[in-house]
C-alpha cells in the first residue's frame, strides 16, 4: 500500500483573504457589542458585558477617538503619555526638555541606539519632581509632542463628566478612577482601597 503524497501549497497560487472588519460599540449599559464577519462571510455578533479594566479600557479608546485620534495613537502614544504624566506627577513644558550635548548623544549612541533623531532629556523645574534614576531621562521630539495628545484626552474625560479641577494634583486623582489602572498603578494618584483598622 502506497502513501499518499501531500500536496505542497504554493503561496503564490493560494488563494486571498482580507482581514476581518470588526466593528466595536460601546454602550452606555457597560456592554460591547462586536461585530465581525463569519466564516461564510455573514455578519456575526456578540454582546459581552464589561467590567473593571476591561470597560475603563474600552471608554479610554472612545474618549481617544472622540478627542480626534486613531486607535493607532491611542494605543502607542497617548497610553505611554499619560502613564509618563501619573509617574511624573504633572505635565512638563516645553521649556523642560534640553537637547542632548555631543558627549551625551555619544553616551546614548553607545548605551541605546544609533538615530538620526534629535534627543532631549527632562530637566524639571517642578520641585514636587524627583527623577527616580541618576541617568538622564530622554525623549525625541515625537514623544514629546505625544504629552499634548494626552492632554486633550484628559480634558475630554473631566469635559464629559463636567468637572474642572483647580489644580492637576486633583485632576490626575480623579482620573484614576476612571482611566484604565495601568496608567497609574505604582503612582501617589492611585487610590487605595484597603484602609488599615
Amino acid at each position: 500500500m502506497g502513501r499518499k503524497k501531500s500536496k505542497k501549497l504554493d503561496p503564490y497560487k493560494a488563494k486571498k483573504t482580507k482581514p476581518a472588519a470588526v466593528k466595536i460599540t460601546l454602550k452606555p449599559n457597560s456592554s460591547v457589542t462586536i461585530t465581525r464577519e463569519g466564516p461564510d462571510g455573514q455578519p456575526i455578533t456578540e454582546e459581552k458585558e464589561l467590567e473593571g479594566p476591561e470597560r475603563l479600557f474600552m471608554i479610554f479608546l472612545e474618549k481617544c477617538i472622540r478627542a480626534g485620534f486613531d486607535l493607532q495613537q491611542a494605543l502607542s502614544e497617548i497610553g505611554a503619555a499619560i502613564t509618563t504624566i501619573f509617574q511624573l506627577g504633572y505635565i512638563p513644558s516645553d521649556d523642560e526638555f534640553y537637547e542632548l550635548t555631543p558627549e551625551q548623544y555619544e553616551k546614548y549612541y553607545t548605551d541605546v541606539e544609533q538615530t538620526d533623531k534629535k534627543i532631549f532629556m527632562l530637566l524639571s523645574k517642578n520641585p514636587m519632581y524627583q527623577s527616580s534614576s541618576r541617568e538622564f531621562e530622554v525623549l525625541t521630539e515625537e514623544q514629546i509632542a505625544w504629552f499634548d495628545k494626552a492632554q486633550k484626552v484628559m480634558k475630554q474625560y473631566c469635559r464629559d463628566a463636567g468637572k474642572t479641577f483647580d489644580n492637576l494634583e486633583d485632576e490626575l486623582t480623579w482620573l484614576t478612577t476612571v482611566m484604565p489602572p495601568t496608567f497609574s498603578d505604582g503612582t501617589r494618584f492611585r487610590r487605595n482601597l484597603l484602609h488599615e483598622v
